[in-house]
């Protein structure tokens, strides 16, 4: 758990550079523990301005350690000289690769350091403290490159403030809050960290105001642009003459985050600062999708109100509005007073990819399903050609993310070659994650494999090198036998292959020679396994076993699980990679390596209704029989010692199964929610209301059934936990419930811990109450006579405490 990460590969725009980062394994618990403030969904360190908490909130932010510059073609390498005791984040390169910036956290400040693109040489620029206190990476990054690549355009702390308000010794008035007969529904995962008082008001205030500056890296000189304000995003045409901004501004709210209040949007000409266009929105767009909260990919991947600049314009802002019953995506001018109709779509518009060709742009679609096409914008009524169409859950049928380059001013616009786009993906198939990078031809529609990992390893497309006498492309790659290297692919030739396999053949170049930071994680073997559960729905798991494992020995065995909603029984058992969201911290890695069997098994709910979380349980339930099945079957797993994890609606799944099966010895429930009455305006993807469906939320509450939960259960949780959906108390109060009547149980709080534990001192005893839990009650447990669960039905007994 100590061994040092391999690096991260963060290439030039180019490709002929690669900065290899190097992060910090994990962060010490001193500085998880350190003080922030909490407000309006946000987790800031009061002295630096540091905000701590990623941008899915639910993480402590790590820093890098160590940068490395590798030059592709000489495969050398030079060490960064970075500060001493530095904790740096990620670089942001120019688009000529000339330089790169960077942010250093201090006690005190956040640094903004500058470096030489060919000599890896550093420098602070003094006297500089950005303010990061409302970006959300990589949207609204903190530093952005002006068109001619050697200025940046920053978010300063605003210099001569006073100390921030302090806390009154008396509070000078009451709390109000009201509603006037408005169905108003409260979202059970957005409320986090929110505003409570006066004083938590003029906090936010203080700690979010930013001044706008442009820093010269050549120079380091610094010139402030525009008056303090709440600023959020800012973005500056291609053209270099007019700046976007996003400033927050009143009414907050103490029911919700800095990203629901009022936000006004301004356009300003750079050169004389004036304001030529401002427009307030009150309530920023949301994404809906046929199935109410849209996916987190589409969530995450979207600015917030849709406005960007046109890349291949000099001076178009669009943005996407819902007008009636569809979506368009509009454009403004100079001077700012039309709009332009662009696209009009019955869907949700998602992202907008811009040709460099000025009137082609490439539109992603969401409502349910994805589908992307291409748009002649000078024919905005025209019928749309769609390329690609799937579902978001269909992860073998997924094309990939499209592959962007970028222009000499800093734009993005799609990699085009002829009339070749390209679009590269995780590559989730039967035999394991293989990722690929596919060539499509948009005058015939007809896309072809350009590069597919081998089975036995994992390589990853990086970036195109070169074009010019074939293609050129770097690739990060590993496996079980190689740790993970950068490398250098070089067409070679051509070969007819399926539609799946790569058409051309490549030689291949390390330009790395990293060595395996943790080797004996290598002998771990792994496989993937095919089955189905009792109403024919397909499944799969992927089984880890110890070094040297002889088939046929039965095994203690970890089955580790994480409840996911499909549209269809064809997309429930697919291969989804190693997903973080549904491991235990990596745990899966550990297990193995003292004598275990681990099985990440699939767990889905299958249906599109509405109300398909009224059979969640059953088919959880159903799930977990068919996973242990197949695993005894396999001659693997002993079914007198299998244990059950997971974590978050993992957690939960763990409860509910010890509560309604026999098929597990015991459980380590992790970060989980037991009583969903706490979240009673929606769970996951369940948009009812406690109060629409009452029994479906007693019947997914392990709590009201905690005297039927004999089998031991380990309980634990981030004693910081800022997810509105597993507070804290939700552990405790489960641990409390389970102890007054009589079950087994042990509750373990992490001091300072947020959703997902980060400090290396928590990670380690987690694995280690882990380890102990089921060494006790699982791998030492005494054979048991046979049970009678054999249906894959919910006890009667069940049902009646459940109502």
């Amino acid at each position: 758990m100590r061994a040092p990460e391999t690096p991260e590969a963060f290439p030039s725009p180019a490709g002929d550079r690669v900065l290899m980062v190097t992060w910090q394994t994990n962060p010490t618990l001193k500085h998880v523990a350190a003080t922030y403030i909490a407000l309006a969904g946000t987790r800031i360190d009061p002295k630096s301005r540091h905000r701590r908490d990623t941008d899915l909130y639910k993480k402590t932010k790590r820093f890098a350690l160590r940068f490395d510059l590798l030059d592709v073609a000489q495969k050398t390498s030079i060490r960064v000289p970075l500060p001493k005791d530095c904790a740096v984040l990620s670089p942001d390169w120019s688009a000529d690769g000339k330089f790169f910036a960077f942010e250093n956290v201090t006690p005190n400040a956040v640094e903004l350091w500058v470096g030489d693109g060919h000599t890896g040489a550093v420098l602070r620029v003094p006297d500089v403290r950005l303010n990061p206190a409302l970006d959300t990476e990589p949207l609204f990054r903190r530093t952005r490159w002006m068109p001619d690549q050697k200025t940046l355009i920053v978010k300063l702390v605003p210099e001569g403030i006073p100390p921030p308000p302090p806390n009154p010794v008396i509070s000078p008035s009451p709390i109000i809050q009201q509603s006037k007969g408005e169905v108003s529904l409260k979202d059970s995962y957005d409320p986090r960290d929110t505003l409570n008082n006066p004083h938590d008001e003029e906090l936010f205030e203080y700690f979010a105001a930013s001044q706008l500056a442009f820093v010269d890296v050549e120079s380091l000189e610094v010139h402030c642009v525009g008056k303090v304000d709440l600023y959020e995003q800012l973005e500056v045409s291609p053209s270099g003459r007019y700046l976007w901004c996003a400033t927050i501004g009143k009414p907050y709210s103490y029911v919700t985050t800095y990203s629901h209040f009022p936000t006004t949007i301004t356009i300003w000409t750079i050169q004389d600062r004036s304001t030529v266009f401002a427009k307030t929105v009150s309530t920023p767009a949301r994404l809906p999708g046929a199935k109410g909260r849209p996916p987190e990919i589409v969530r995450n991947r979207v600015s917030r109100w849709g406005y960007s600049w046109r890349a291949n314009v000099p001076e178009m802002l669009t943005y996407t509005e819902k007008v009636g019953e569809h979506w368009e995506l509009l454009g403004l001018e100079p001077p700012f007073e039309d709009r332009r109709q662009l696209v009009k779509s019955d869907r949700t518009i998602v992202l907008t990819y811009w040709f460099e060709k000025p009137n082609t742009a490439l539109i992603n679609e969401y409502d349910g399903d994805f589908r992307t096409y291409v748009v002649d914008l000078d024919q905005p009524n025209q019928a749309h050609d769609v390329i690609w169409s799937w579902a978001f859950d269909d992860k073998y049928k997924d094309p990939g993310s499209i592959v962007q380059r970028r222009l000499a001013n800093g734009s993005l616009v799609v990699h085009q070659e002829g009339d070749t786009i390209f679009t590269e993906g995780q590559g989730n198939s039967p035999d394991g994650r293989r990722p690929f990078l596919d060539g499509l031809d948009l005058q015939t529609k007809q896309s072809r494999r350009v590069f597919r990992s081998s089975a036995s390893c994992l390589e990853t497309f990086l970036c195109f090198t070169s074009t010019e006498n074939g293609v050129r492309i770097l690739t990060t790659r590993s496996s079980a036998d190689e740790p993970l290297n950068v490398y250098l692919l070089k067409q070679s030739g051509e070969v007819s292959a399926s539609a799946s396999e790569a058409t051309l053949t490549f030689s291949r170049e390390a330009i790395t020679a990293y060595q395996h930071p943790a080797a004996i994680v290598r002998t771990i073997e792994k496989r993937f396994v095919n089955y189905q559960r009792k109403d024919g729905v397909k499944l799969s798991f992927t089984l880890w076993t110890p070094p040297g494992y002889q088939w046929g020995t039965r095994l203690p065995t970890i089955v580790n699980g994480y409840p996911l909603d499909h549209d269809d029984a064809e997309s429930a058992g697919q291969f989804d990679g190693e997903d973080a969201n549904r491991s235990s911290h990596d745990i899966h890695k550990l297990l193995p390596l003292m004598g275990y069997a681990v099985i990440r098994a699939k767990f889905p709910n299958v249906g599109r209704s509405p109300t398909k979380y009224d059979t969640l349980l059953e088919q959880i339930v159903m799930n977990a029989r068919a996973a242990v099945k197949e695993a005894v079957r396999l001659g693997v797993a002993d079914p007198h010692r299998i244990g059950i994890t997971g974590f978050s609606h993992g957690g939960l799944m763990t409860a509910l199964l010890l509560a309604h099966t026999d098929l597990f010895r015991a459980g380590v429930a992790m970060s989980g929610n037991y009583d969903k009455t706490d979240t009673a305006f929606g769970f996951n993807t369940e948009n009812r209301t406690l109060w629409k469906a009452p029994e479906l939320y007693r019947k997914m509450s392990p709590f009201f059934i905690a005297d039927k939960i004999k089998t031991p259960l380990l309980l634990m949780h981030g004693a910081s936990d800022p997810n509105p959906g597993t507070p804290p108390s939700a552990s405790r109060k489960m641990y409390d419930a389970i102890r007054g009547n009589g079950g087994t149980t042990k509750l373990v709080m992490f001091p300072h811990e947020p959703h997902y534990y980060a400090a290396g001192e928590s990670l380690e005893h987690c694995v280690y109450e882990t380890l102990t839990w089921f060494d006790k009650y699982v791998r030492d447990a005494a054979p048991r006579e046979a049970t009678a669960d054999e249906s894959d039905e919910v006890s009667d007994d069940d049902d009646d405490d459940d109502e």
